[in-house]
């Protein structure tokens, strides 16, 4: 009985030893060939620091100056620390010393840390407010040799361009109010503006309807127009249709379209022009007159419908304009700071580097006229140049600190 008792003991004694010696805080062994005379100079060297740089002068102002309670609670209780160092360091107990500098450094450092969180949110809107303002910029620029700001591109765009620039005005003031979040919102918002204004201005010139008769009416020759007129306007029209809406030119570029109810359209035409000759020859010429009219209305719809891929083409022509513009601008803005020589580290050099091969891509494309290559080229030099940027801002940041 005893005996159990005793080894029940002996137990509970080793575990009680080996949960004190996991909850004890590891000592701290100073780094290796801090002699004495090397501990006092470090210790000394730390406080000089802390006061310098930390307690006063720069740090200090920008965490009093911050309005961060968390941040300013750790400069004062900082301080008062910092005495109690002092007075360890005159006593001649340096290694404590040292550890409760060490402290107090990195309590100071994450109260820097706090305060600059605010600064990097307030920078990184600015650098956004500053991308929205290229690109508007650019789209501005487009609008205007479109000479959608004169009415060029008709009413709507001319008004929609205005609207964008009210946008850009409001997104001005206030940029100089220093509301970059409100000021990046209308500079994007005139940006759309802009985009639909380009849009419009391509519209014009394209919405005219197609004259296509299928129901056979009784229809009445215009005013005053005479037999020999007839005959007359009869030949002057079937000549303009064989020579040029029939012409190998026109069926070749119908061809090209590779659209299949326009081709279809004009083989059906030169089989009723055929029929329309045989007319002339028996001098039907008012069949002959209103065949002709229908015949001249198919033929436009069969060309409309053709140059419907070279309107795509166009637009993407158009968009392939608008990221070149964009490329440009960052890439001008690229230069400015310089990071072209390396100025702004290697991350934004490399960076820059691959926006210029992107560069060439994109020319290459544009040469072989492959708009949609050429356009995504030009987007992602533009997502290079841009984070080159961001990046040279932050190594120009931390090069200052």
């Amino acid at each position: 009985m005893k005996r159990d008792i005793l080894r029940c003991l002996i137990t509970s004694m080793i575990l009680f030893s080996c949960v004190s010696l996991l909850s004890a805080e590891p000592e701290k062994v100073l780094p290796k060939g801090m002699t004495p005379a090397k501990l006092e100079k470090s210790v000394n060297r730390q406080l000089k620091y802390i006061d310098k740089r930390l307690l006063s002068g720069k740090g200090a102002k920008e965490i009093n100056s911050s309005g961060n309670e968390n941040a300013i609670a750790i400069l004062k209780e900082s301080k008062a620390a910092r005495d109690k160092i002092a007075e360890q360091i005159s006593k001649g107990e340096f290694e404590d010393s040292y550890w409760a500098l060490k402290d107090l450094g990195n309590s100071l450092r994450a109260a820097m840390k706090m305060v600059r969180a605010k600064g990097t949110t307030a920078k990184k809107t600015k650098d956004e407010l500053e991308s929205a303002q290229i690109a508007s910029d650019a789209y501005t620029e487009r609008a205007r040799q479109r000479g959608v700001h004169d009415g060029s591109g008709g009413s709507d765009a001319q008004s929609l361009f205005k609207r964008a620039e009210q946008k850009r005005a409001e997104a001005q003031q206030l940029k100089a109010a220093k509301d970059y979040k409100v000021a990046t919102v209308a500079f994007l918002k005139s940006s759309e503006l802009l985009k639909k204004a380009i849009a419009t201005s391509k519209q014009q010139g394209y919405s005219s309807s197609a004259v296509n008769s299928t129901v056979e009416e009784k229809r009445t020759l215009p005013k005053g127009m005479t037999p020999e007129k007839l005959q007359k306007s009869v030949i002057r029209q079937h000549k303009y249709i064989t020579t040029r809406l029939l012409s190998e030119k026109s069926e070749q570029k119908i061809k090209d379209s590779q659209n299949s109810k326009a081709m279809q359209i004009f083989e059906r035409g030169q089989a009723r022009a055929n029929s329309i000759s045989s007319k002339i020859d028996n001098q039907q010429y008012e069949k002959a007159y209103w065949a002709l009219r229908d015949l001249a209305a198919s033929m436009k719809e069969a060309m409309k419908l053709a140059r419907s891929k070279e309107r795509k083409d166009k637009q993407y022509q158009d968009e392939m304009e608008s990221a070149h513009a964009i490329s440009d601008a960052y890439h001008e803005r690229a230069k400015q700071k310089g990071i072209q020589d390396g100025s702004g580290g290697r991350a934004a050099l490399g960076l820059f580097k691959r926006a210029n091969t992107e560069r060439t891509d994109a020319e290459d494309s544009r040469a072989n006229k492959d708009y949609k290559c050429a356009i995504k080229a030009y987007q992602l030099s533009a997502e290079f140049l841009k984070k080159s940027i961001a990046i040279k801002r932050k190594w120009r940041g931390e090069e200052k600190e």
